[in-house]
C-alpha cells in the first residue's frame, strides 16, 4: 500500500447542497431530469460531426426554403447531423461500428461501456444504488423500466445489466445471456427493458413500475403502452447529457408549439453548434455528486414518497443567432478533458500506447478512445517563447500591428468582429470580379487594332450605303414625277372617252340632228347584239335537250334490259307453275292434305309474283313511251309567225 500516494491524493470536495433551491412544482411533477456529463471521446465526436456539416450549416442559416429541392438536401444533411449527435450522446459505439465489441457478454464489457459513455456510467450508478437499497432480505420487489432506442442501444443496455445484480427482462429483441439461478438469492430489483417505439414486444407487461428511466429523447412518455406502466406514484428519470442535442431538443420542445424549421430546427441547430465546446461539462456544484457515484440520491431512491427530489432542473438554453453560429464555426473548439489521471495511469502501463492493453487475459479500455488528442510523455514540452511563437504573438509579426493599417478597417470595430465568414466570402467574390475585369481589359487591349479595323470597315460600308440610298431616292423622285405625268394623261383620256360616250348617247336618243344612214346603222348594231344574246340562249337550251336525250336513251336501254329480264323470269315462273300443277295433280291423286296446303300457299305466292311482274311491265311500257315522246319533241323547230327565225325579225341590211 502506497501511503504517500493516498495521503497526497486530491481531497474529495464537499457537496454544497445549500445551493440547490429546487422548484416545488418541479419536485411534485414526478418527471425529473438527471444532467449527465459526456466522455472526452463523445465531446470529440460531437465536434467532428458538426465540423463535417460546416458548409450545410452556413447555407441553412443564409437561406432556406423547404419547398425548394436544393434546400431540401441541406435539411436532410442537418437531420443526419442531429441524429448522429443523438447517437453519440448515448454511446460512441452506436455511431462507430468498428469499435463495437465482438462479444457483449464478456466480463469487462459493463466497465468499458461505463468508461466510454457517461450516460451508461450514470445508469450503472443508479443500478448500483438500487442494488444496495432493495437487494436485501425482507425487502419487497422493486420494478424499474428502462426505455431506450431500439436496436444496438438495447443490446448495450442488456450488456450493462449483465454486470449488475437484478432480475432482468427484455421485451424486444433477443436477450444476450440468461442469468444463472445460483445468484438469485435476495434479488428484489426487477429491471424491464423496453424499446422506445413499443413495437413487436415479446410479452405484454403486467406490473406497474416504480421508476421509469428514459434513456434518450426517442422515448415518448405519452404512448399508450408507456401509460400502462405508470401510476400516480411512478417516478420518471430522464438521463440528459448537459448542453447536448438532447438537452437542447427537450428545452425547445416545451418552448415552441410547432416543430417547423424556423421556430424549432434553426434554434436547435444554432445551440448545438455554439454549445459544442461546452457539451457534457457539469457545473462546479454538481461535480462532487457525480464524483461520489450519485450517492446523493440514496435517500430519495429509498423512499421517493417521503423525500423530495434533490437535484435542480436543467438550465435554460439561450437563443443564438446566425452571427453566433458563424463566429462559432470560425473558432477552434478546445475541450477541457477530464481524464488526465486515467491517461497518466494508462501511459505508465504501456509506453508504446498499443491499441489493446492486455492484463491477465482481460481487454482493458484503450487510451485513444478516452482521449483522442492524447500525447505521450515523450513529447517535447514547448517553452514560453516557442508557445508564443506558435501563437504568433512575437513582435515582428505584422498582424500584431495596427488593425486599421493591416485590414483597412476602422479602429472602432472590435478585433474579434473584423473577420467573419460573410466578410471573407464577399472579399473573395469582389476579388474574383476584379480579376475578371482585368482579364477583359487585357483581351480588349490585345484585340484593339482588329477592333478598330472592323469599326473602320463598318463606317466605310455605312457611307457607301448612304450614297446608294441617296441615289435611289433621286431615282424614286424621278419615277414618281413620271408616274404623276402618266396619271394626268390617263385622267385626260378618261375624260375624252366619257365625252365620246355621251355624244354617242345623244346621237342615239335623237337629241342631236343626224343623218338617216347613221341612225339605221346604230339601230342595226343594237339589234345584232340582242340577237346574239338570244342565239346564245337557244344554244344552251339545245345543249340541255341533248344531254337530256342521252340520259333518256340510257334509261330506255335499262328499261329494255329490265323487260327482257322480266320476260325471262316470267318464263321460268311459268315452268315452275307447270311443274307445281303437275305436282298438285299428283298430290291430288295421293290425297295428302298437308302437301295440298303447301302447294296452295305456293300457288298464292306465284300469283302474287305474277301480279308484281305485270305491274313492272306496265311501268316499263310507260317509261318507254315517255322516252319516245321526248325524242320526237326534241326534233321540233319553232317556225311560227313570231318566232325567232321568222323573216319579219331578220336583220336588216346596211
Amino acid at each position: 500500500m502506497d501511503l504517500l500516494k493516498i495521503l497526497d491524493a486530491k481531497p474529495e470536495p464537499t457537496i454544497a447542497d445549500e445551493h440547490f433551491n429546487v422548484n416545488e412544482d418541479y419536485q411534485l411533477s414526478n418527471d425529473y431530469k438527471i444532467p449527465t456529463p459526456m466522455s472526452d471521446f463523445q465531446k470529440e465526436l460531437t465536434d467532428q460531426i458538426v465540423s463535417l456539416h460546416y458548409s450545410d450549416i452556413l447555407k441553412f442559416f443564409e437561406r432556406v426554403d423547404d419547398t425548394r429541392e436544393n434546400d431540401r438536401v441541406v435539411l436532410d444533411s442537418l437531420e443526419t447531423m442531429l441524429l448522429n449527435t443523438q447517437l453519440v450522446c448515448s454511446h460512441p459505439y452506436l455511431l462507430i461500428d468498428h469499435y463495437f465489441p465482438k462479444s457483449l457478454t464478456a466480463r469487462d464489457i459493463p466497465k468499458r461501456l461505463s468508461e466510454t459513455s457517461c450516460k451508461f456510467k450514470i445508469l450503472s450508478d443508479l443500478l448500483n444504488l438500487l442494488d444496495g437499497i432493495y437487494n436485501v432480505k425482507d425487502k419487497p420487489s422493486f420494478d424499474v423500466a428502462i426505455i431506450a432506442r431500439p436496436g444496438k442501444t438495447l443490446d448495450l443496455i442488456d450488456a450493462l445489466c449483465l454486470g449488475h445484480k437484478c432480475n432482468f427482462k427484455r421485451y424486444s429483441g433477443t436477450k444476450l445471456k440468461e442469468a444463472s439461478g445460483s445468484n438469485k438469492k435476495h434479488v428484489n430489483l426487477n429491471v424491464h427493458l423496453f424499446p422506445s417505439d413499443m413495437k413487436n414486444l415479446t410479452a405484454e407487461p403486467t406490473t406497474r413500475m416504480k421508476i421509469i428511466i428514459s434513456f434518450d429523447i426517442s422515448c415518448s412518455l405519452d404512448h399508450d403502452k408507456v401509460l400502462k406502466l405508470r401510476n400516480r406514484s411512478t417516478r420518471i428519470l430522464r438521463l440528459v447529457p448537459i448542453n447536448s442535442i438532447e438537452h437542447i431538443a427537450l428545452y425547445y420542445r416545451d418552448l415552441v408549439a410547432t416543430r417547423n424549421y424556423n421556430d424549432y430546427l434553426k434554434p436547435v441547430t444554432a445551440a448545438l453548434v455554439v454549445l459544442r465546446d461546452r457539451v457534457g461539462q457539469l457545473p462546479s456544484e454538481l461535480r462532487p455528486i457525480y464524483n461520489k457515484n450519485l450517492e446523493f440520491l440514496t435517500n430519495w431512491l429509498r423512499d421517493p414518497e417521503v423525500n423530495k427530489w434533490p437535484l435542480l432542473d436543467l438550465t435554460s438554453i439561450p437563443m443564438y443567432t446566425a452571427s453566433d453560429v458563424e463566429k462559432s464555426l470560425l473558432t477552434e473548439v478546445k475541450f477541457n478533458f477530464d481524464n488526465d489521471d486515467f491517461l497518466k495511469e494508462e501511459e505508465t502501463k504501456d509506453n508504446d500506447l498499443n491499441l489493446n492493453f492486455n492484463f491477465n487475459g482481460k481487454t482493458q479500455m484503450i487510451g485513444h478512445i478516452i482521449q483522442p488528442r492524447f500525447k505521450s510523455k515523450n513529447n517535447k514540452k514547448t517553452d514560453f517563447y516557442e508557445s508564443k511563437r506558435l501563437e504568433k504573438k512575437y513582435l515582428s509579426n505584422e498582424l500584431n500591428s495596427d488593425s486599421k493599417q493591416v485590414t483597412g478597417i476602422s479602429k472602432e470595430i472590435a478585433m474579434d468582429q473584423i473577420l467573419t465568414h460573410t466578410l471573407v466570402s464577399q472579399f473573395n467574390q469582389k476579388l474574383e470580379d476584379f480579376i475578371l475585369l482585368n482579364k477583359e481589359l487585357e483581351s480588349f487591349d490585345r484585340f484593339y487594332d482588329a477592333h478598330n479595323n472592323g469599326i473602320r470597315e463598318v463606317l466605310s460600308t455605312n457611307q457607301q450605303i448612304m450614297i446608294e440610298l441617296a441615289e435611289q431616292e433621286l431615282l424614286s423622285n424621278e419615277r414618281s414625277k413620271k408616274i404623276t405625268e402618266l396619271n394626268e394623261q390617263i385622267s385626260k383620256l378618261k375624260d375624252s372617252v366619257t365625252e365620246k360616250q355621251s355624244a354617242i348617247e345623244k346621237i342615239i336618243s335623237e337629241e342631236v340632228p343626224k343623218a338617216e344612214g347613221a341612225q339605221r346603222w346604230l339601230t342595226a348594231d343594237v339589234q345584232i347584239q340582242r340577237l346574239k344574246e338570244e342565239i346564245e340562249k337557244v344554244r344552251l337550251k339545245v345543249e340541255s335537250a341533248g344531254s337530256e336525250r342521252k340520259y333518256m336513251l340510257i334509261e330506255r336501254d335499262r328499261a329494255t334490259q329490265s323487260m327482257e329480264d322480266s320476260v325471262r323470269e316470267t318464263e321460268e315462273k311459268q315452268k315452275q307453275i307447270d311443274e307445281l300443277r303437275q305436282k298438285i295433280e299428283a298430290l291430288k291423286l295421293e290425297s295428302d292434305g298437308d302437301k295440298l296446303q303447301e302447294l296452295e300457299q305456293s300457288r298464292k305466292a306465284y300469283e302474287k309474283t305474277l301480279e308484281t311482274n305485270e305491274n313492272l311491265k306496265a311501268a316499263m311500257e310507260t317509261a318507254f313511251r315517255k322516252v319516245t315522246d321526248s325524242e320526237s319533241r326534241s326534233r321540233y323547230v319553232n317556225y311560227s309567225r313570231n318566232g325567232l327565225l321568222s323573216k319579219r325579225n331578220a336583220s336588216p341590211t346596211v
